[in-house]
C-alpha cells in the first residue's frame, strides 16, 4: 500500500507539471488579436473589449499596438471584418528597432487600402528585422510611378500565406518590393500588379531569396518584357538561389510579356508549379547564373517567344533540365529554349530528363551562339512543326529521344560534328540525313538509333514487325512497326538502347489507336499525354472541362477556363485511359485520351 500511494503521488505530480507545461505552451501559442477601425486621419484599436488606442493617426495606433504586444507575436486585423480600412495616403511602418526585436512575428488579416506611393514607403513598410505573415487583402492605389504595396527593407521574413497583395499603379515597382536580405515566401493567396508599364508583382533588388509554393498565384500584366517581369530580380551580386518555385502559378497575361526576369548571378530553381506567359517566360540577363528545372511546367503561348530565353550579357549561364515540362505552343519563332547570337557565350545546356517540346518552326532548342555547349543524356526533345534541335554550338547526344514531325531531329549549323553516343533520333524522310543535317558521328555504333519515316509515301496502314517506309542507322539496329498499349508507332532497338516512337495518323494491324480530337473548332492534345494536356478552341468558347476515369468517376473539373486555350496538369494521374468532356458554346465533345 505504501508503494502504491507513493506511485500515486508521483503520477499526480507528473500530471500537474505536464498540465502546467501544456497551459504555458498554449498561452505562448495563442496570439493576441488587435482590430483597427476608423477612416480619414482618426483610427482606433481594440484588444477584445479593451481599447488600446483611440482616435489617433494610423501610425500612432500601430505604435500603441507594438507597446501593448511587448515583443510577442500578434495578429492585426484591418477593419471590422467586413469593411475595408482606408488610410488615405498614409503609410504604416513596422519597425523592429535597433535590436530588430521590438516586434514579435506579425500576422495581418482583414482589408486595407492606401494611396501611399513607394517614395513614401508604400502602404506597408517593413524595417529592422520585422517578420510578417500576411493573410490580408492589401491594395496599393498610388497614382503615377513607383507604386508599391509592401515595401520590405527588413532582415526578417515576409510571408504571404493567404489573401491578396495588389498594386493598381500604372507604373509599379512591385506589389512587393524587397530591398534587404530578408526572404520573401509566397505560400498561398495572390500577389498581383495591374500596371502595364514595369508593373512587377515582385521586384527584389537585394540578395534575398523569393519562394513560391503551395497554391499561390503571382500575376501581372507587365508589358515591359525586355527589362521587367511578373517577378524581377535586379541585384547582380546574388550568388546563391534567388528564386525557388515548388508550386503555385507565376504568370504574365499580357501580350509579348515575361513572367520571370533575372539580372543576378543567382540560381533559379523550379521543381513544381506552373510558370507561363505570352512571350519569353523566363529571361536570363545575368552572367554566370544557373537555371534548374526539375519539375513543374514552363510554357509560352507566343508565336514569337521562348519558354526560357538566355539574353544578352548572360555568358556562362548553366541550364539544367532533369524533369518537368518546357513547352512552346506558338507556330513561328516559338522555342522551348533559346540562346540568341549575341548572348550566352560559354553557356551550357544539360538535358538529363523531362520533356521539352515546341510547335514552332525553328527549333525546340534554338542555339545561335557558337560558344554554347548542349548535352542530352535523357528526356525528350520534340517538335511538331519544325526542328527539334537547331544549333551553331557544340552538341553531344548520349541518351534521350529527339523527335521531329516536319523538320530535322538535329539541324547542326556549326562547324563541330555532333557526337552521338546514345539515344534515339526520329524525323520524316527517306534517309538518315533527313534526321540529322550537318556534320555528325555515331560512335560506338551499338548505342544509338536514328530513324526516318517516309510519310510522303502516303501509306497509312502497316503490319507489325514490318520495316516498310522505315530508314535507319546503324545497319545493325532494328526499327519495325509495332503497337504499344493504345499507341501505334515504331519500336527500335540497338544493343542496350530500346524505345518506342509514337506515330499519329497511321494504323498497325488495323488498329488506329487513340486519335487527337479536332472538329475544326476544338483540339485536345497531345494524345497520349505524358502529363500535360492542352484544350484549344479556335472559335467557340470553352465553358466547362471535366475529366473522368474509366469507371465514370470525375477526377478534375474546370468550370470556367480562363481562355480559349487551357493547359491541364494531369502528371499526377496514373497511367491509363481517361475521358475528357469539353462543353463549348457550340456543343459538347467527349474524347478518350491515354496518360503515359
Amino acid at each position: 500500500m505504501k508503494n502504491f500511494n507513493s506511485t500515486k503521488k508521483m503520477n499526480l505530480k507528473t500530471f500537474l507539471v505536464t498540465l502546467a507545461f501544456v497551459g504555458l505552451s498554449m498561452s505562448v501559442m495563442a496570439q493576441t488579436t488587435y482590430v483597427i477601425t476608423g477612416s480619414g486621419t482618426q483610427f482606433s484599436a481594440t484588444k477584445g473589449s479593451t481599447a488600446v488606442s483611440t482616435n489617433r493617426p494610423i501610425q500612432s495606433v500601430i505604435n500603441d499596438i507594438k507597446a501593448d504586444a511587448s515583443r510577442t507575436a500578434c495578429t492585426i486585423q484591418f477593419g471590422n471584418g467586413t469593411n475595408t480600412l482606408n488610410t488615405g495616403e498614409n503609410n504604416i511602418t513596422f519597425d523592429g528597432g535597433s535590436s530588430g526585436t521590438d516586434w514579435g512575428i506579425i500576422t495581418l488579416t482583414g482589408k486595407l487600402t492606401s494611396a501611399c506611393n513607394g517614395y513614401n514607403k508604400g502602404p506597408i513598410y517593413l524595417n529592422n528585422g520585422v517578420s510578417l505573415n500576411s493573410k490580408a487583402e492589401i491594395t496599393g492605389t498610388a497614382g503615377g510611378d513607383f507604386g508599391v504595396t509592401i515595401y520590405s527593407n527588413t532582415k526578417g521574413t515576409l510571408t504571404v500565406s493567404a489573401g491578396r497583395i495588389l498594386s493598381t499603379s500604372a507604373t509599379s515597382a512591385g506589389a512587393i518590393y524587397n530591398t534587404s536580405t530578408g526572404n520573401v515566401n509566397i505560400t498561398g493567396g495572390t500577389v498581383e500588379a495591374t500596371g502595364t508599364n514595369q508593373g512587377s508583382a515582385i521586384l527584389t533588388s537585394s540578395k534575398a531569396k523569393v519562394s513560391v509554393s503551395g497554391n499561390a498565384v503571382v500575376t501581372s500584366v507587365n508589358t515591359n518584357s525586355l527589362f521587367m517581369g511578373t517577378i524581377c530580380i535586379t541585384d547582380g551580386g546574388v550568388s546563391n538561389v534567388c528564386l525557388e518555385i515548388t508550386g503555385g502559378t507565376v504568370e504574365n497575361t499580357a501580350t509579348s510579356a515575361t513572367a520571370i526576369c533575372n539580372y543576378s548571378t543567382g540560381a533559379v530553381n523550379i521543381s513544381g508549379g506552373t510558370v507561363t506567359s505570352n512571350g519569353d517566360v523566363i529571361r536570363i540577363h545575368g552572367a554566370n547564373s544557373t537555371i534548374k528545372i526539375s519539375g513543374g511546367t514552363v510554357s509560352t503561348k507566343a508565336d514569337v517567344g521562348s519558354a526560357i530565353y538566355i539574353a544578352n550579357a548572360s555568358s556562362g549561364t548553366t541550364l539544367e533540365v532533369s524533369n518537368g515540362t518546357i513547352s512552346a505552343s506558338g507556330t513561328d519563332w516559338s522555342h522551348g529554349i533559346c540562346i540568341g547570337d549575341l548572348a550566352g557565350g560559354n553557356s551550357t545546356i544539360k538535358v538529363n530528363g523531362g520533356i521539352i517540346k515546341s510547335s514552332g518552326k525553328y527549333g525546340t532548342i534554338h542555339i545561335k551562339n557558337t560558344a554554347t555547349n548542349l548535352t542530352v543524356t535523357n528526356g525528350t526533345v520534340s517538335a511538331t512543326n519544325g526542328t527539334a534541335i537547331f544549333s551553331l554550338g557544340s552538341t553531344a547526344i548520349s541518351g534521350g529521344m529527339l523527335l521531329a514531325q516536319k523538320g530535322y531531329a538535329i539541324d547542326n549549323q556549326g562547324t563541330t560534328s555532333v557526337n552521338i553516343t546514345g539515344g534515339i533520333g526520329f524525323a520524316h524522310g527517306t534517309a538518315v540525313t533527313d534526321v540529322i543535317n550537318g556534320l555528325f558521328t555515331v560512335q560506338p555504333v551499338n548505342t544509338a538509333v536514328l530513324v526516318a519515316w517516309n510519310k510522303a509515301a502516303g501509306t497509312t496502314a502497316y503490319t507489325s514487325s514490318s520495316t516498310k517506309d522505315i530508314y535507319k542507322l546503324p545497319a545493325a539496329a532494328t526499327a519495325v512497326w509495332a503497337r504499344k498499349g493504345s499507341e501505334n508507332g515504331i519500336s527500335v532497338a540497338n544493343g542496350a538502347v530500346t524505345g518506342f516512337i509514337p506515330v499519329a495518323g497511321i494504323s498497325v494491324d488495323g488498329f488506329t489507336g487513340i486519335p487527337e480530337v479536332t472538329n475544326n473548332q476544338l483540339q485536345i492534345y497531345p494524345n497520349p499525354s505524358f502529363g500535360e494536356l492542352w484544350v484549344s478552341s479556335k472559335e467557340s468558347q470553352v465553358t466547362d472541362i471535366q475529366i473522368f476515369d474509366i469507371y465514370g468517376k470525375m477526377l478534375l473539373h474546370l468550370p470556367s477556363p480562363a481562355s480559349q486555350e487551357t493547359v491541364i496538369d494531369i502528371s499526377h494521374f496514373a497511367r491509363g485511359i481517361y475521358f475528357v468532356k469539353t462543353n463549348t458554346s457550340t456543343g459538347t465533345v467527349t474524347q478518350k485520351i491515354l496518360k503515359r
